[in-house]
């Protein structure tokens, strides 16, 4: 089984043009906090995060997941974060 892990760091903030993150009623980093917890519950032990700072309009984390599961990952990573109205953007390392 391939076991071969990618890395990368990610700020999320509030989507300011998305009606969902302008109708939600938690900071930006509750809804990232939710959008990461929801990706990794989905993947089952495939992918993990860690907190790196969390602030209340913004929140940094490191985002690791299996090279087998990128595709899959994106699709959900990228629908969580438009259902709950977020942006984000890779921090370089």
């Amino acid at each position: 089984m391939p076991t071969e892990t990618t890395t990368a760091i990610y700020r999320f903030t509030r989507d300011e043009h998305s009606p969902m993150g302008f109708l939600s009623s938690q900071r930006p980093s509750t809804d990232a906090m939710t959008a990461i917890c929801r990706w990794e519950v989905a993947a089952r032990g495939r992918r993990s995060y860690v907190v790196l700072d969390d602030q209340d309009d913004f929140l940094v984390a490191k985002l690791t997941l299996l090279k087998v599961d990128i595709d899959e990952a994106a699709s959900d990573f990228n629908a969580l974060c438009v259902q709950l109205g977020l942006k984000y953007e890779v921090v370089p390392s």
